[in-house]
């Protein structure tokens, strides 16, 4: 069978290739897709080879797509023909892949919001990693689609102050409108809490925004004692941290929260397995636990994937995300 998927043929240069496909082997399923959600964070970095990135062209480019299921191998009992999967698979029409890198997808739930159940997983785990707790004081610095997520998980996790950092206004507006308190431009604009025992500052702060410059912004936000959480994956080095006044003396606590750092074991502490920060993802987005509707700029045919990713690296429009539909 013949399959479309999106390829980095060199920096910055995007095309939609035809590939040949074979049927599933035993422990694999087949999968026609329905939609895919570009992660823009990370999907752009590695098309414009920015730092700590592969820099290796070709490269198939993507991890959250919904599909239907076409055939099962042998052994695999738990999918069948036709029902909706989630897998974090490239961007493609067709694709074979372990039955364990599949994810049903909850009754109700449009593809094109399953499709978000890895940035949602995402930043669920730096959520977890930070240990939000009930009536914490929380400012998240980047308020891209990880930020937005993770500003509305700490929420529901119990934070009942939570400041959004970001530049751009329409993302401002876009996080109060899924339910940050507050906002501000830059750091240096936030108005810190003044806790009559905890002291100023905030509790957590997750960095979001993948540049190295902020997190001097994130240490110096968070009070004394405070943690301070790295979501967001860092494109270079942070030279300008002070780490006696900014980390040491303030007794911070600074959490590495990369997605493939997590446990193989279940319920180790705050940790939790991918296949489980997945299935939670899913079952939050079913619940509408969390809101990914206002997070998808727009819709794509997915021919149109060089242009989609043309938009989102232009950066002049207003865009968290794009989908691309392999149905149109």
């Amino acid at each position: 069978m013949h399959a479309r998927r999106v390829c980095f043929i060199e920096q910055g240069r995007v095309e939609i290739e035809t590939v040949d496909v074979g049927p599933p082997s035993a422990g694999e399923v087949l999968i026609e897709a329905i939609c895919s959600v570009i992660s823009p964070g990370t999907e752009l970095a590695n098309l414009h080879a920015r730092p700590n990135t592969p820099c290796t062209f070709p490269m198939t480019s993507g991890y959250c797509l919904c599909g239907r299921v076409l055939e099962v191998g042998a052994g695999v009992d738990e999918f069948r023909k036709g029902q909706i999967v989630v897998s974090d698979v490239p961007h493609a029409s067709l694709t074979t892949v372990p039955a364990e890198v599949c994810r049903a997808v909850p009754d109700g739930l449009a593809p094109s919001r399953a499709a978000t159940y890895v940035l949602v997983a995402i930043s669920l785990q730096g959520v977890r990693k930070a240990g939000v707790q009930l009536g914490d004081s929380l400012a998240v610095i980047g308020l891209g689609v990880i930020g937005n997520l993770a500003a509305q998980l700490c929420r529901a996790a119990g934070a009942t102050l939570v400041t959004g950092v970001d530049p751009m206004s329409w993302r401002r507006a876009l996080a109060q409108r899924c339910g940050a308190d507050r906002t501000a431009a830059v750091a240096a604009d936030v108005d810190r809490p003044r806790h009559p025992v905890r002291g100023e500052g905030f509790d957590i702060v997750i960095e979001a925004t993948g540049h190295p410059e902020p997190i001097v912004d994130a240490l110096q936000l968070a009070r004394r004692l405070g943690r301070v959480v790295l979501l967001g994956s860092t494109r270079g080095p942070t030279s300008k941290v002070n780490f006696y006044r900014d980390v040491h003396h303030k007794g911070l606590t600074v959490v590495g929260a990369h997605a493939w750092a997590r446990t193989n074991v279940e319920d180790v502490g705050h940790l939790r397995t991918r296949e489980s920060e997945q299935l939670t993802s899913l079952d939050l987005l079913a619940a509408r636990r969390v809101d990914v509707d206002p997070l998808i700029s727009d819709t794509m045919p997915a021919n149109e994937a060089p242009r989609a990713f043309g938009r989102l690296s232009a950066a002049d429009e207003p865009l968290m995300t794009i989908a691309l539909d392999w149905t149109a």
